[in-house]
């Protein structure tokens, strides 16, 4: 946590990182449960900045997630059809 200005108004930046609990007997997001996920936020309340810095690296899980269960659900060859 920073501070990007000084004085009562003073704005507060945020960083967090977060990863998938590793300690579960399967990986929380994938086989590589090394990955780790950063989110940064800005406000002029130190908890709103934070708040805002976690849910940031959670959608970035939550991308990631999502982007491997579709590419792994996806069929191995697509086909298309022209009409000449």
């Amino acid at each position: 946590m920073t501070s990007v200005t000084e004085g009562i108004d003073a704005i507060a930046t945020t960083r967090v990182v977060i990863a998938g609990d590793v300690s579960a007997d399967k990986p929380a997001l994938t086989s590589n449960s090394n990955r780790s996920f950063s989110g940064s936020g800005a406000a002029m309340d130190v908890v709103v900045s934070s708040v805002r810095a976690y849910l940031s690296a959670l959608n970035k899980m939550s991308s990631y997630v999502g982007a491997v269960k579709a590419s792994s659900e996806a069929p191995e060859t697509i086909s298309v059809q022209t009409t000449e």
